[in-house]
């Protein structure tokens, strides 16, 4: 199978059909959030309406698009730009943290 060029490769937005198909799948996510053993203790000191992307975890955090390698940490869990231009993130890497390595650091 070829590789789609970047050109090609459609938007998040594109993929999942529009804003009713992504606000229809954030309140599907968001059921589950407070009873997910992984998602809910991300999520426990974050308001659901802060942010509606992980990409907009980090740009809020930041205050702009990152660079790529940029990573920070919030609630335990490093999330690691490894894609992104000027204007979007395109992939982000989410992993735990050690218990100890505290909250609210960040990394360009």
């Amino acid at each position: 199978m070829p590789r789609m060029t970047a050109a090609q490769i459609p938007t998040l937005y594109e993929w999942v059909g529009g804003i009713e198909r992504i606000e229809a799948l954030f309140k599907a996510f968001y059921e589950r959030v407070p009873t997910d053993p992984i998602l809910a203790p991300v999520f426990a000191k974050m308001a659901p309406e802060h942010f509606e992307t992980v990409a907009g975890l980090i740009f809020t955090t930041l205050g702009r698009v990152p660079a790529a390698g940029t990573s920070i940490v919030k609630n335990g869990y490093r999330f690691t730009v490894e894609r992104a231009d000027r204007r979007r993130i395109y992939r982000v890497r989410v992993t735990k943290e050690p218990e100890d390595s505290g909250d609210e650091t960040y990394r360009t």
